[in-house]
């Protein structure tokens, strides 16, 4: 019987500065990872997210990844198995957008049974938490990339190091 693991992802980007994020829990163990990239898109992170939490299973797992990004989504679910059939073309021959991340995270995902679920993003105080966890995670790290813009985002996701007794 394979391991369960649950994994959270979530990639932001602005002017061309991206961060990722992934939570990835294990029966009573969760491991946060991100990490940034200049000139890059939100779907690339997005996707670099997916790629660095299933580099980290060193065994096959099943998988159930949450994602608020139909694009990670619908191409893990929908597209991915086509693209691979048309050898690596979307319908009418299209190019396919960050075929060199889909083509890794297809490596990655031949190792791992996951299936793909979509969660609601900024869904405020009912929200999903741990989408909110990795949602401030990348934009945190995005900001790394700018530090006028991280004074400005640290106001909007302010980190309390002492909780109030």
């Amino acid at each position: 019987m394979k391991p369960k693991v649950l994994i959270y992802t979530d990639g932001a980007e602005r002017d061309g500065n991206g961060g990722w994020a992934a939570s990835i829990f294990y029966g009573h163990q969760t491991l946060n990872i991100c990490g940034n990239a200049k000139n890059t898109t939100n779907s690339r992170m997005e996707l670099t997210a997916v790629i660095k939490a299933l580099k980290r299973l060193t065994i096959s797992c099943d998988v159930e990844l949450r994602s608020d990004s139909k694009y990670v989504v619908n191409g893990l679910n929908l597209w991915l198995h086509i693209w691979v059939k048309n050898s690596w073309h979307a319908d009418r021959g299209r190019k396919i957008a960050n075929i060199d991340l889909w083509k890794e995270l297809n490596e990655l995902k031949a190792k791992h049974k996951v299936i793909a679920k979509w969660v609601k993003a900024h869904n405020g105080v009912n929200g999903d938490k741990r989408n909110e966890t990795v949602d401030k995670l990348a934009v945190l790290m995005r900001c790394q990339l700018d530090p006028d813009l991280a004074k400005k985002t640290l106001l909007i996701y302010p980190i309390d190091s002492k909780k109030k007794k």
